[in-house]
C-alpha cells in the first residue's frame, strides 16, 4: 500500500490530541476495491464498498509521534475475490465517536481470492502512523 492519508477528521484528532484535550483508540482497518485513485483522500469521511473488516491487532509505541499498528486479514468468510485497492483506518476518540483516521491506496493491488474451502489467505500489514502525541493513544 502506498502511504497513509490522514483525512480531515484524522487531522482534527491529532489536533485535539496535541492540545491533550482527546484520547484515541485506533479500532479497525476496513478494505474495499473502489478505486479511490481520483479522489481527495483528505476529504473522505467514509470508504464505500468494504469488503472486509479487522480490529486492530496491537498498537506499539515508536517514539513521542509515530505509533504502530498491526491488523490482518484472510479469505475464510470472502465467497468472492477482491482487489485491494483501499485501506481505511479507524479511531474511535473518548467521547465514543469514530471516524476514517486514515486511507492507504494502491496502484497495483493485491488479490484476495475467495475461500475455497482448504486453504487459506491472508495479508498482514503493518502500518506506521504519525499521531505528534502519541502518549494519548
Amino acid at each position: 500500500m502506498k502511504n497513509l492519508i490522514i483525512t480531515e477528521q484524522g487531522e482534527e484528532l491529532v489536533a485535539k490530541l496535541i492540545a491533550g484535550e482527546e484520547d484515541a483508540t485506533f479500532t479497525k482497518i476496513c478494505t474495499s476495491d473502489d478505486d479511490l485513485s481520483t479522489v481527495d483522500l483528505k476529504k473522505v469521511t467514509v470508504i464505500e464498498n468494504i469488503k472486509q473488516t479487522s480490529l486492530i491487532a496491537s498498537v506499539k509505541k515508536l517514539d513521542e509521534a509515530t505509533i504502530e499498528l498491526l491488523a490482518a486479514v484472510e479469505n475464510t468468510n470472502l465467497t468472492e475475490g477482491y482487489y485491494i485497492r483501499a485501506l481505511g483506518v479507524y479511531a474511535i476518540d473518548s467521547k465514543g465517536n469514530e471516524i476514517l483516521y486514515a486511507i492507504s491506496i494502491e496502484d497495483n493491488p493485491d488479490y484476495i481470492p475467495a475461500f475455497n474451502g482448504k486453504n487459506v489467505s491472508g495479508i498482514s500489514y503493518t502500518l506506521n502512523v504519525r499521531v505528534d502525541n502519541s502518549n494519548n493513544i
